[in-house]
């Protein structure tokens, strides 16, 4: 998660001519180049394998012949992968004794990619770089400290002589492209398994102990899989109109989960809806900048046609917000309602030091309540949703969705159950009732006079309570 780099040296392979790549990844930043296996040319050509900035999320494989003679690899798509919400299954299957376009086969979630902007295909018999035993390979970089990926990876193989097609890796169930979570595969002595297991991230899984050494950043488990996704904040959702800013990829980075601060106001929005159950999730804020408003959206008010704005007052917010500001000068509550008619309520716990805000959403009854350091505010009391005893079917129809306002400077870090603030771990590591998730503090509260349980918003929670 976030901007690591992670390295190897290469052994002697067992068939040059032939490898496959296959891995899962679930993109950050957008529009930068961004290395998902790169070597360095150092005497033995290059491997460059990536998200291209310059066509906007095109794919890109370029390659120099090991020898540093003949004709290389370049070959980039037309499709744009523009999705950072979703995970991607890359397939990349060489054999450069084949003839024509068999030499590289590429899939994406199970897709065979046939229709090419650029297909230079590479010569017979060529070997890649980063097959070359004594080779660096870089796994989040070209070389080192360039084309740095921001995003998140799971089940990432090389098989050392073998060129494998996506149906060795994936499967589809039920219309979805899924991974299998057990591969039936020869990796070669050249070959490594990584499946970034708690405890054992950079551990080849293949029986080869080609394991991996960190080179730089920090070194993060992540609970976000293919098969259990949890949301980050949206680079296409939060048009702010024309008085505010859009985030940038200098506002979110960290994986989606660090807005950043800046010149500009922002708001912010989750990619994930919810439509029922009840939901927890945490923000870090540090330090007191101006107005901070953390709340909800229904998510008909988001998108690059509406104006979206979780605003601070009772006359410039977007309808259907509502939002809690634990500044000290402000410390209320605020509830937009559909005729964008601002309720106040004042009073509330507030701080102008670094804290933490905890969600408690509760969409099978349309009531919202907020912890400030782990202490409930309003007394453990919530807050009815903008309309809800009107028309609880537009929310349940739309679905709520995280967000928030952010002053310029303003930061803040989301744990939708990760278990980090940015790159720090939580303290606590507190899961939910039924073990998903970790947070800093519980999400199981007594709000209403009740003990509820709140969720980690996750796919497996979502197909179960959602």
């Amino acid at each position: 998660m976030g901007t690591t780099v992670i390295k190897r040296t290469a052994v002697t392979p067992t068939l040059a001519t032939k490898c496959t790549f296959s891995l899962w990844t679930k993109r950050g930043v957008l529009e930068t180049s961004q290395c998902w296996a790169g070597q360095p040319s150092v005497g033995a050509g290059y491997t460059q394998f990536r998200w291209f900035s310059t066509d906007k999320n095109a794919l890109r494989w370029e390659a120099a012949p090991s020898d540093g003679a003949g004709t290389g690899i370049d070959y980039k798509t037309y499709a744009k992968f523009w999705d950072a919400s979703a995970w991607y299954h890359i397939v990349s299957s060489f054999d450069s004794t084949q003839t024509g376009t068999d030499r590289l086969k590429v899939y994406v979630n199970g897709i065979q990619i046939t229709d090419w902007e650029t297909q230079t295909i590479w010569d017979a018999d060529e070997v890649l770089g980063w097959q070359v035993a004594g080779q660096t390979q870089y796994i989040g970089t070209y070389s080192g400290s360039d084309d740095l990926y921001d995003g998140y990876f799971a089940q990432y193989a090389f098989i050392d002589g073998t060129a494998y097609a996506a149906t060795d890796f994936g499967e589809f169930e039920n219309g979805t492209w899924k991974p299998k979570t057990s591969l039936d595969v020869t990796y070669g002595d050249n070959g490594f398994l990584l499946n970034f297991a708690d405890g054992a991230l950079l551990t080849d899984s293949s029986g080869n102990s080609n394991d991996f050494t960190l080179h730089s950043g920090t070194q993060l488990f992540s609970r976000d899989k293919p098969d259990n996704s949890y949301p980050t904040l949206s680079r296409i959702l939060g048009k702010q109109g024309t008085s505010y800013y859009t985030p940038s990829n200098t506002d979110l980075k960290t994986g989606n989960l660090d807005s950043d601060d800046g010149s500009n106001d922002k708001s912010v929005v989750a990619n994930t809806a919810l439509f029922k159950g009840k939901w927890y999730w945490e923000t870090k804020l540090y330090g007191n900048n101006n107005t901070r408003n953390m709340g909800i959206v229904r998510a008909d008010m988001t998108g690059l046609s509406a104006i979206f704005y979780n605003g601070s007052n009772t006359s410039n917010g977007t309808p259907n917000t509502m939002n809690y500001n634990p500044r000290t000068s402000y410390g209320y509550v605020i509830t937009t309602d559909k005729d964008d008619t601002g309720t106040e309520s004042a009073s509330m716990l507030s701080t102008d030091s670094d804290c933490i805000i905890g969600y408690y959403l509760d969409m099978d009854n349309g009531k919202m309540a907020w912890s400030l350091d782990g202490t409930l505010i309003n007394s453990g009391s919530s807050f009815p949703l903008p309309n809800w005893s009107d028309d609880p079917n537009m929310w349940t129809l739309y679905g709520a969705m995280p967000s928030a306002r952010l002053d310029a400077t303003q930061r803040g870090s989301w744990n939708f159950g990760l278990g980090v603030f940015g790159t720090t771990a939580v303290s606590s590591s507190v899961a939910d009732a039924g073990g998903e998730g970790s947070f800093e503090y519980n999400p199981t509260a007594t709000i209403d006079g009740s003990s509820q349980d709140f969720r980690a918003i996750c796919t497996k929670n979502i197909k179960t309570y959602g």
